[in-house]
């Protein structure tokens, strides 16, 4: 089945080039999250027309998708996908999580999507297992960059960390958005009347900064004269919950802190919508959805200050040292306790948010697939 070359209406081809993707997180059930979104952003009104490459499953996609070869991600990326491209010999090839096979036919064009290196960081307290695992994905991720034709990532922040790192790529920003349905405008809660709760949309990995994040709630807690809101925390496995379980009892919040199943994204808009606040304790992020889908949904964030976030976020958030505990509750306390500025905060938020509005991002990706075909037809 080769990768068809869409036409319109009259007849006449509606893009020049034969493009192929991996398609893993569009055959996925968490397909609206994350990279997965931002793969379907990304291929925009083409998504019918160009040719998705998946692992073989049980799946039934409505796009057009080849789903063959192993199903584990790993083995399937860097075995059967290669067999795939050399089958369909396609004029690009998207890659959006990183990283690429190592074997890609040489006519074939490499769009690799990066949306951050935090794979190169350092962490302190980790097993020697997560160690060899970052060495892995680094060495990968070197090899894709060097293999790409052009870099595509979601930040100037990561846009600067990649060049600092690779000098010689092609790197441009195709920002993140979110569906318009996040987009409330003047139907938002308002402060006063949200529920009486603090949202975490996080993950267990170390630059999530996450113990942290629960010593700040602790802390917060404790030095709240007026009912405490509640923490409910989205991203967290069921294993990853109960290992926690522990440490919330250390904390004395055990019984304050909730941490929720997998949500749909109607179930996630509902609660981002009636939260007091979005907090967002990460050392590092290449982008930071949980700030946008906050802001559009008129809930103030309280944000970590470093890497992306205060690009995303601008004026919008309150903002902490993520590695002070202390500042960070004492942030917290503050704009928990008032009103006022939460409304003020919900408002610049919402402005802020229109930056990343789906129709302002859909022109960006649309200059980028019409300056692509020109390159390479040229």
């Amino acid at each position: 089945m080769p990768a068809n070359r869409p036409v319109s209406a009259s007849g006449s081809e509606a893009y020049p080039l034969r493009v192929a993707y991996d398609a893993q997180a569009v055959v996925a059930p968490e397909q609206h999250i994350g990279k997965g979104a931002h793969l379907r952003n990304l291929l925009g009104p083409h998504l019918q027309h160009f040719t998705g490459l998946a692992p073989g499953g049980n799946q039934k996609p409505t796009l057009p998708i080849i789903q063959a070869g192993f199903s584990e991600y790993l083995l399937w990326q860097q075995s059967s996908l290669p067999r795939l491209l050399f089958s369909q010999k396609p004029d690009v090839f998207v890659a959006p999580f990183n990283t690429a096979p190592l074997l890609i036919p040489k006519r074939t064009k490499l769009l690799l999507v990066v949306h951050d290196l935090i794979s190169f960081e350092k962490y302190p307290n980790v097993g020697r297992r997560f160690r060899l695992q970052l060495k892995y994905w680094s060495a990968l991720i070197s090899a894709s960059v060097r293999r790409a034709f052009i870099v595509i990532t979601v930040s100037e922040y990561s846009r600067r960390q990649i060049l600092s790192r690779f000098p010689k790529a092609r790197v441009t920003v195709l920002p993140n958005t979110i569906a318009e349905s996040w987009y409330l405008q003047d139907k938002a809660i308002a402060a006063q009347n949200r529920d009486n709760y603090i949202l975490m949309v996080t993950a267990a990995s170390p630059h999530k900064n996450l113990d942290r994040g629960l010593q700040t709630y602790a802390g917060y807690v404790r030095d709240t004269a007026a009912t405490p809101a509640d923490l409910k925390i989205v991203g967290i496995s069921k294993a990853n919950a109960a290992r926690l379980e522990g440490r919330l009892g250390e904390l004395g919040v055990k019984d304050r802190v909730r941490f929720m199943p997998y949500l749909s994204e109607l179930e996630l808009q509902e609660l981002y919508r009636k939260a007091k606040v979005l907090f967002i304790p990460s050392l590092m992020e290449g982008f930071g959805i949980p700030v946008l889908e906050a802001m559009a949904s008129g809930t103030p964030v309280i944000s970590s200050s470093t890497t992306s976030l205060p690009e995303v976020g601008g004026s919008a958030p309150e903002y902490f040292d993520p590695l002070d505990v202390k500042d960070m509750s004492g942030v917290l306390k503050t704009v928990l306790a008032n009103d006022h500025l939460r409304a003020s905060m919900a408002q610049r938020g919402l402005a802020r948010a229109q930056t990343f509005h789906p129709l302002v991002v859909r022109e960006q990706i649309d200059h980028f697939w019409t300056e692509l075909a020109r390159l390479l037809r040229t």
